[in-house]
């Protein structure tokens, strides 16, 4: 049952991730801009995630229809609407908005305020959010782990690997394919910084994957 882990499991997993939220936050201040305030509007988010149990529901609505293993592993395929970023980003910015609500809760308590810092039911919502990452995650990646290591992202199987490179053509010798190919893949960055801003969600790299026949 989606929820059923232990507080010991729970504190692991949230002292892992909260390492990585530190960083990835600190790194998105580097690249804010006057024009996309990053940090504002990724905070705002965070906090709708955990507070309105906005992410809860969502989630949950979507295990009433599919386990999370499967979910992984449907989504192993070229250009997938579900890939690695939104997979972590479901847990990462959740426990985000987690942290900054407790800490809203702190301070008015601190001041006086007669309130409960994290709720039974929001403990209970935690619980279900990790313990669906927790399966989702491990079935995506190639190397089965929760959180990318050695900054490597593959999930492409090898018999789909052999079934892209017998579908390839070699254009070293074609200059116009690849001016072709490089002002479409400027396109593609220009019109993911207008959709989504300065965080880029839609664009998602995931590598090493080795092709002999091109070295």
């Amino acid at each position: 049952m989606l929820g059923d882990i232990s507080d010991e499991e729970v504190n692991e997993l949230i002292e892992m991730f909260s390492k990585s939220v530190v960083e990835n936050i600190l790194t998105r201040g580097v690249v804010e801009s006057k024009i996309f305030p990053v940090n504002h509007y990724l905070g705002v988010a965070c906090y709708i995630l955990y507070d309105q149990s906005y992410q809860y529901n969502i989630l949950k609505e979507v295990a009433s229809k599919i386990l999370p293993e499967e979910l992984a592993r449907r989504s192993k395929s070229l250009g997938p609407g579900l890939n690695q970023l939104a997979f972590y980003s479901t847990c990462m910015l959740y426990l985000h908005g987690r942290a900054q609500v407790i800490h809203d809760n702190l301070s008015k308590k601190e001041a006086g305020e007669d309130i409960v810092v994290e709720p039974e039911t929001k403990k209970k919502e935690t619980k279900f959010i990790l313990d669906f990452w927790k399966r989702l995650s491990p079935n995506y990646l190639n190397d089965e782990t929760l959180i990318l290591k050695n900054k490597k992202i593959t999930y492409l199987s090898n018999d789909y690997i052999e079934k892209l490179k017998d579908n390839m053509i070699n254009i070293a010798d074609n200059k116009d394919i690849i001016k072709q190919l490089k002002q479409t893949i400027a396109h593609l960055t220009i019109y993911s910084f207008l959709s989504r801003a300065e965080c880029r969600m839609s664009i998602s790299e995931h590598e090493p994957y080795f092709f002999p026949f091109f070295l």
